[in-house]
């Protein structure tokens, strides 16, 4: 009842009309059952051209009908899957031929179906990765492997992000493929996490390397020579110098430049005994304390202008803080603007933390060198008071006991000259000699033992 109307009304206009008729429609078999049949149905002409009727046939088509039927539900329910993914989902017939995209592939690159199917969807590849992709998709079609690749796609604004693809084929019970069923998921955050942890990883270990380096040394230049050679290897610093902080008058003074730097910094004038005037040059904050990072310089103030000459266009100026003062500042530049990202920043101000304790101990290390030495030279003048002192008592000793030797000699001698009245001349004389001996003995026992007097010493 459903398909008399029609089935009447398609019948009789095709026979009114003498054309070929062709329709489907319902017919109740003899059990009771509704079977869908396809009627063929063509004119028929007699020898002399008169129209007598229709030569036709009817097929039973009911299960065909259910097939198909099936197969539109279940591409009915593919595409509402596919587009209720986060993912852009897509199919290849066996050769690679791509017959379907999904919503989400055509919104994500703002093209339509049309322009993509086949292989006009490796346009949307980024060029650096589309030899790979093509490579390695014509590899897997003659393979029937698993495609698994990650690649770059570019977006409706002109934005390439990043998307890791697999496909695998679907067979038939003879392992035969039939057809290719892939899907897109965007990992650009996860690459871009990726990316900067492994940026992190690099700079920790970098830093890492810088402090051991620095920590086996303990002069001050020598410390600034390292962390300055390791920003020119490893972060491709194109100008980099530390300079010490001076409060009265507020300035920098360059301390030292980095070896490939020192080209630059003659031209500039920042080579090393160069001043700078703070807050002229604007580096106020820096030695206030604060990072300073200008992505792209210009060339308003004369330090900037000196940069700029160069063809440096971005810089950071990173403060060295020791016991709550800056006593210097790290200065690092590059040709090309935004030549810093936030890491680089980080790792800058984590790395002048390092710099600044390792100037502080170098310092430090100096003073109590000098502590050391004056220690040292006040131990050997005490060592040699001691000397001294010992010499004199042993002095002392020896004047006491040779006076205690002459006293009597002279004595004698004294009274022999006073008493004897019967000596002869020569006798006197002798004796007179032997006084004047006794005499010159004394004196020089007397000197002895001036050479010790216990009060002077101390």
């Amino acid at each position: 009842p459903a398909d008399f109307d029609r089935t009447h009304d398609t019948y009789h206009a095709a026979f009114d009309a003498r054309r070929p008729n062709e329709m489907e429609y319902r017919l109740q078999r003899d059990d009771g059952a509704w079977r869908w049949l396809l009627e063929r149905a063509t004119p028929h002409y007699g020898p002399g051209g008169d129209f007598i009727g229709y030569i036709g046939t009817c097929i039973d088509i009911t299960e065909h009908r259910e097939t198909v039927e099936q197969l539109r539900e279940s591409r009915a329910r593919f595409k509402t899957l596919a587009e209720s993914l986060p993912q852009m989902i897509w199919t290849c017939l066996r050769d690679g031929y791509c017959d379907y995209l999904s919503r989400q592939w055509l919104d994500y690159t703002g093209r339509s179906e049309a322009q993509q199917l086949g292989g006009g969807w490796l346009e949307q590849v980024h060029p650096d990765d589309r030899a790979t992709v093509q490579m390695e998709w014509a590899r897997v079609i003659g393979s029937g492997d698993t495609f698994d690749l990650s690649f770059r796609i570019r977006r409706f604004d002109g934005v390439y992000r990043w998307f890791k693809t697999r496909a695998v084929p679907l067979r038939d019970p003879a392992g035969r493929i039939l057809k290719w069923f892939g899907s897109n998921t965007d990992i650009e955050d996860f690459v871009t996490s990726e990316r900067k942890l492994k940026v992190q990883l690099e700079r920790m270990h970098l830093l890492d390397r810088t402090t051991q380096a620095i920590g086996a040394h303990q002069d001050l230049r020598k410390v600034f020579e390292i962390v300055l050679r390791s920003l020119e290897e490893n972060l491709g610093i194109d100008f980099a110098c530390l300079c010490l902080h001076q409060a009265d008058p507020e300035s920098l003074t360059v301390h030292s430049v980095g070896d490939r730097s020192r080209d630059i910094a003659a031209r500039i004038g920042m080579s090393e005994g160069a001043h700078l005037e703070v807050e002229r040059d604007g580096l106020g904050r820096s030695v206030s304390g604060q990072l300073l990072y200008e992505p792209v310089i210009t060339g308003a103030r004369p330090f900037t202008s000196r940069l700029a000459g160069a063809g440096l266009t971005s810089f950071v100026a990173a403060p060295l803080l020791g016991e709550s003062e800056v006593f210097g500042v790290l200065i690092v530049a590059k040709q090309g603007t935004e030549g810093f990202s936030s890491d680089d920043c980080e790792f800058l101000r984590q790395l002048s933390g390092h710099v600044a304790l390792a100037a502080q101990q170098a310092r430090l290390y100096g003073a109590l060198q000098a502590a050391y030495q004056d220690l040292r030279q006040t131990q050997q003048t005490v060592m040699q008071q001691e000397r001294l002192r010992a010499l004199g008592q042993i002095a002392s000793g020896i004047a006491h006991d040779i006076n205690n030797a002459l006293s009597p000699a002279s004595l004698y001698a004294q009274s022999m000259l006073e008493q004897e009245q019967h000596l002869s001349e020569r006798s006197r004389e002798q004796l007179g000699v032997i006084q004047q001996a006794i005499d010159d003995g004394s004196r020089t026992v007397q000197r002895m033992g001036a050479f010790y007097l216990p009060g002077e010493l101390e």
